[in-house]
């Protein structure tokens, strides 16, 4: 038998319900509840996480703050001053946060210049073409691609028939000369005593200059064919000895030694170069028959170039003599430098550019022709020019302007401010832009990241614009 009373079941009641619900519903509330609060802060700050945040935090009365400029209104620039709008932070902080660079206006160097595209060529008044005078076969090669050359030097000798007929013909006529001297100098004593007729020694004299005639014009012939030669050098030469002397004319010493003179034409005629360069181009082969047409060698000066800039038809007007040239070929540190010193007359049809030439020094060989590159046309020269960065300038043509700092920005107490101010700018370098009116030595601007002041001008202005007009005004 039980002695303890039975204990009657425990009913569940409506406020137990109410209790479990409230604490499975909690979480989500909270979320809203934090969503709602967290709307209503953006509300008044109007969302202005880095700087309004770190602002407010620092204000204790709530009343003194102006929300279209996100400072205290103590203290507001705009608001004192509508007519001169700036950009304003409420404390240092609040500027190092907003993440704005800034620069402090200096002088330097500048260079105003037109980049154009060019191409490196060789100089044509320092640049020799060669071939033979006369036809013939190619009887020795002395010199070959790349061969460095001096003016005077022998690249080749042909073997030309018309060399051997044009130094016959001039020991031919020597020999006349010296025969109707002879007679002459025989029939004079004769002709003063009577005992020859006087006809007799007008025809001697008259035939004696009709052979020096022929000597002439045989020299005449060896001086085209590039053989520097007078009859007087052999007036007391046997001929034989004449012929010796002929037969070798225009080669070199050095020359000779290598030729079996015994068997060896004497038809052989050398092709010199005029100037002292590089051969850049030959074309002969011991052999081959060759004329007065047909190119054998180049040889050019490479110490002195050309570079050939290709000018905007847009940017002509710019181009005048003497201006300095810089141009750098592709692949190539070194940079050449030069004056304009030819402006073509007329625009290319094709491109429709105009050719502007300098000539450039190249003494140490490592431009090469035909090498493109980019030629820098310098149009001005500042020693003493104001350049900002890029970053710094907004706006467009005579509309620019930068943001200038407050002189007092760093003083206790001193505005935080920033000032639109108007400039005019100058030619771009690779530094940034010149500045030609509008700012002043040491002043400061802010560059990079200055998109935020100027967004932040804007949503000013807007504000401005969108606010109705007061029943004084």
């Amino acid at each position: 038998m039980n002695v303890f009373p039975t204990t009657p079941p425990i009913e569940k009641s409506a406020g137990s319900s109410l209790v479990r619900w409230i604490l499975s519903t909690s979480s989500t509330a909270l979320v809203w509840i934090s969503l709602g609060g967290f709307a209503w802060w953006g509300h008044l700050t109007d969302w202005k996480f880095s700087q309004a945040s770190s602002n407010r935090s620092m204000i204790a009365d709530l009343s003194d703050w102006c929300g279209d400029h996100g400072v205290p209104q103590s203290i507001c620039v705009n608001c004192q001053n509508p007519r001169e709008p700036v950009v304003q932070f409420a404390n240092g902080e609040a500027f190092e946060k907003s993440g704005i660079e800034i620069d402090v206006v200096a002088q330097q160097e500048v260079t105003e210049s037109l980049l154009v595209p060019g191409e490196v060529s060789f100089d044509p008044s320092r640049t020799a073409h060669l071939t033979s005078r006369v036809s013939g076969t190619i009887w020795r090669v002395r010199k070959h691609l790349g061969d460095r050359v001096e003016a005077g030097d022998v690249l080749l000798l042909v073997d030309a028939h018309d060399v051997g007929k044009a130094k016959s013909e001039f020991v031919q006529a020597i020999s006349s000369v010296r025969l109707k001297q002879g007679l002459v100098d025989r029939l004079a004593p004769l002709a003063e005593t009577g005992a020859a007729p006087a006809r007799q020694i007008i025809e001697a004299e008259a035939a004696l200059r009709a052979a020096e005639l022929r000597q002439l014009a045989a020299q005449e012939t060896l001086s085209n064919l590039g053989f520097r030669i007078r009859g007087e050098q052999f007036a007391q030469n046997p001929v034989n000895d004449v012929l010796k002397e002929l037969k070798f004319l225009g080669i070199p010493t050095g020359e000779v030694t290598d030729i079996d003179q015994e068997t060896a034409s004497s038809n052989l005629i050398p092709v010199r170069s005029p100037i002292a360069g590089i051969v850049v181009a030959a074309d002969a082969v011991v052999g081959e028959v060759v004329g007065p047409t047909s190119p054998l060698f180049t040889v050019a000066d490479r110490n002195r170039l050309w570079v050939t800039l290709e000018v905007p038809q847009k940017e002509i007007r710019k181009i005048q003599m003497g201006q300095k040239i810089r141009f750098r070929p592709d692949g190539v540190e070194k940079e050449l430098k030069g004056e304009v010193q030819w402006i073509a007359d007329t625009v290319d049809e094709r491109t429709r550019t105009l050719r502007v030439r300098a000539e450039v020094e190249n003494s140490s060989l490592q431009i090469k022709a035909g090498a493109f590159g980019t030629g820098q046309i310098v149009l001005r020269e500042t020693a003493d020019a104001i350049v900002v960065p890029q970053s710094a300038i907004h706006g467009r043509g005579d509309s620019q302007f930068v943001f200038v700092r407050n002189p007092d920005f760093l003083k206790a107490g001193g505005v935080k401010t920033f000032a639109v101010r108007a400039i005019q700018t100058g030619g771009s370098t690779a530094d940034g832009v010149q500045v030609v009116k509008g700012l002043s030595i040491d002043e400061v601007i802010a560059t990079a990241g200055s998109e935020l002041l100027r967004s932040r001008l804007s949503q000013q202005q807007l504000k401005r614009r969108a606010k109705p007009l007061s029943p004084s005004s």
